[in-house]
């Protein structure tokens, strides 16, 4: 059996990379308290092709199976604004069912070299370049040289590969620099999987996927997590769309003031499947107010505009607005005999249905 070392991760740091904590304005989100993505990870596919040659792309593979990684979590808790996942199927990403990145195509767009390359230049090629669909450039070639040939990347191809842009947000942070750092990947794995530089010293480049397990894109794809040299964390997040609502404005009703758009969206799409009309009798309120409340919880989602009460008495349209607002994302919600209770809040528990007394 022939043996293919581990390689083509390049560190430099450069003056105007973000640092957490000491220069990076970026603000993450939480998303998984355990910080385990295993359940939303990729298909794993090689970097090599066994016993021809080795493409030295690691920094692409694991920079695309973040992203995939990420996506299959918006999948799966149906996080998109309307018409966002549709736009992602046309162009093609989807192939039976499954989000997938071509990772030949990050590695010519980032300048992959013969050893390697860096985190900085395949994070940039995809800030300004785009991705683009497996299905459009899958693994091929007879060699490196071959595997990485500029020309497969057509003008056609290169304005294709903008347009996930205008639905992915990504941005990347440098976490830790050295091995007394690396503690940090506990707390931020929460918001993503962490991109990392194995082992000391560093050659490869992974996704850490789990506290202490990688995805690697050597099988077998799960591995255990050895001594990290570097981390960085890769920040994936849906833009959203210009705000346009159909029923909902704050002029008309004011209650809607300081509620957040992603919420609003995806009440509006409920108003428009439910086809009648919706009351809300609660949407932001300031945390003071929310303290006079009787039976309010400290921390409610009203209080950071990520949750509304909309009336209703009807168990027919109880039961749509339920359907819908499940159809649409929202997994948490509250029922009482004349309201329904409707929010996003992701530091709380997720797939709930819970009574008012």
């Amino acid at each position: 059996m022939r043996y293919i070392r581990q390689s083509g991760f390049l560190y430099e740091l450069r003056p105007k990379d973000f640092i957490l904590g000491v220069s990076s304005p970026i603000i993450g989100v939480e998303y998984l308290q355990d910080g385990n993505w295993k359940p939303y990870q990729p298909d794993g596919e090689k970097q090599y092709k066994y016993a021809t040659f080795d493409t030295f792309s690691c920094t692409s593979f694991s920079f695309a199976n973040i992203v995939e990684t990420m996506v299959n979590y918006f999948d799966k808790n149906n996080m998109w604004y309307p018409g966002q996942k549709e736009k992602l199927n046309s162009l093609g990403f989807y192939a039976d069912g499954k989000f997938n990145i071509s990772d030949r195509a990050l590695a010519i767009m980032s300048g992959t070299m013969p050893n390697g390359n860096y985190f900085q230049n395949v994070g940039d090629a995809c800030r300004e370049q785009g991705l683009l669909p497996e299905a459009l450039l899958p693994f091929g070639g007879n060699n490196q040289s071959e595997y990485l040939n500029k020309d497969l990347i057509t003008p056609e191809l290169r304005s294709k590969a903008l347009e996930i842009l205008n639905i992915l947000d990504i941005s990347y942070e440098w976490i830790g620099l050295n091995q007394e750092q690396i503690n940090a990947i506990n707390p931020h794995i929460k918001q993503g999987p962490i991109w990392a530089a194995i082992p000391i010293p560093a050659t490869h480049a992974i996704e850490v996927i789990a506290v202490g397990e990688y995805f690697d894109s050597y099988e077998p794809y799960i591995k255990k997590l050895p001594l990290v040299h570097y981390t960085m964390k890769v920040n994936v997040s849906i833009k959203k769309p210009e705000a346009k609502y159909k029923w909902f404005n704050t002029k008309s009703d004011p209650k809607m003031i300081g509620v957040k758009e992603e919420l609003m969206y995806k009440l509006d799409a409920m108003r428009t499947e439910c086809a009648f009309p919706f009351k809300i009798t609660s949407g932001y309120r300031t945390p003071a107010y929310n303290a006079t409340l009787k039976d309010a919880v400290i921390d409610s989602a009203h209080t950071v505009g990520l949750a509304a009460d909309i009336y209703c008495t009807d168990s027919i349209k109880r039961s749509k607005m339920i359907k819908s607002a499940l159809n649409n994302g929202i997994t948490r919600i509250g029922i009482s005999e004349t309201f329904l209770h409707f929010d996003l809040a992701l530091n709380k528990p997720q797939n709930v249905i819970w009574l008012y007394s």
